[in-house]
């Protein structure tokens, strides 16, 4: 059987995947922010990321949930809470 929520998933994970590496290459500086429906999909895409061979390391990327304290925010490549 297919399953597609992970299809979608992971299509959607490539697709910003592509963008963010896109947005980096024309050299302005700033940063990107992503609005994502729930923390499953915010970690996933955090983790993707971060092994990302280009932009896990030359950008940080910080996962952040409203639900989460400030000291369970996660930061960077690796998606160590600080």
């Amino acid at each position: 059987m297919i399953d597609v929520h992970y299809i979608v998933q992971h299509t959607f994970i490539v697709a910003f995947q592509s963008l963010i590496k896109y947005i980096s290459e024309l050299g302005i500086p700033g940063a990107i922010l992503i609005f994502l429906p729930g923390w499953n999909i915010i970690f996933a895409l955090g983790r993707h990321l971060g092994q990302h061979p280009v932009i896990g390391k030359t950008l940080p990327v910080i996962a952040i949930n409203r639900r989460l304290a400030s000291d369970d925010i996660l930061i960077s490549s690796t998606l160590q809470a600080v």
